[in-house]
């Protein structure tokens, strides 16, 4: 049994009996699946937010239709990273999503080395460098949306808007990949620039403490999205929690949750206590 504790935070997992099936090689994506959005939520767990330097701005941008193919959307994607490294950008994490009418838009996180006055210029110019590069496909101002990311507070929001649905939510559902996309996708998310990241800190902790640390982990979400007013994502923890594996299933415990690293601590010290025992 294994708990890992990330920046942002953590995964809990219990070793499977049977053999594990081997990972699909990585080739021609097509569309987000469980290994893609896994291999995202690992990106971001392990970014360590206070050390995020320079002028944050989260993205959301649109298209109003979209490209013939996966190719076309990958060189006017490439062709707005070009300007943007030419403006200063530092660094940058990005993810393709699908609107129900089947055309790709893009969120993105990005940072710039830059003064505050430079960083009022970077907010006014970022939009419209898309709708440039997207004008054949009939973008509009009143589609793309931009805010400032302040610090870990502005990090963890853009997790909770961008970065934690699942592969059913239906921005990432496959029924609305465009026509003609289906065979190849292409990449679904990635970075660039100066990440800085922590690896996980795996403990293995006894039997008991884990599953205490499971319960107390799901409590501390399930608050947290009531006091955010996500009925949404409550309800689907209040479901999780329902249909857990029970204490002697092999299968995975819980998904991936965003959690500082702090809190976790404090969460595992205090399953270990309720056990008489003390965390390392």
């Amino acid at each position: 049994m294994k708990v890992s504790i990330y920046p942002n935070g953590g995964t809990m997992y219990t070793q499977s009996p049977s053999p594990s099936r081997p990972q699909p090689k990585r080739g021609d994506t097509r569309g987000w699946t469980q290994n893609v959005s896994r291999r995202n939520t690992d990106f971001l767990l392990s970014v360590e937010p206070d050390k995020l330097t320079g002028h944050g701005f989260a993205l959301s941008l649109t298209i109003k239709t979209p490209p013939d193919t996966p190719d076309d959307w990958r060189k006017l994607r490439n062709a707005f990273f070009k300007r943007l490294r030419r403006m200063g950008m530092k660094r940058m994490h990005w993810l393709t999503e699908w609107q129900g009418r089947g055309c790709p838009h893009m969120h993105a996180a990005v940072w710039f080395d830059c003064t505050d006055e430079e960083a009022i210029e970077v907010y006014k110019a970022i939009p419209y460098h898309w709708l440039e590069v997207t004008a054949a496909y009939g973008s509009q101002r009143f589609g793309q949306y931009i805010a400032p990311i302040t610090g870990s507070p502005g990090w963890f929001e853009y997790l909770a808007k961008h970065a934690t649905r699942g592969i059913r939510n239906y921005q990432r559902s496959p029924e609305n990949i465009p026509k003609g996309w289906t065979g190849s996708t292409g990449r679904m998310w990635g970075h660039t620039g100066d990440w800085p990241r922590k690896d996980a800190q795996v403990i293995d902790p006894p039997p008991e403490v884990w599953h205490q640390y499971r319960r107390l982990m799901l409590r501390y979400q399930i608050g947290k999205a009531r006091r955010q007013g996500d009925k949404r994502r409550e309800r689907y923890l209040r479901e999780y929690r329902a249909q857990a594996p029970q204490e002697t299933s092999r299968a995975q415990a819980l998904p991936r949750l965003w959690i500082p690293a702090d809190d976790q601590w404090r969460l595992l010290g205090c399953s270990f206590g309720s056990h008489g025992g003390v965390a390392d």
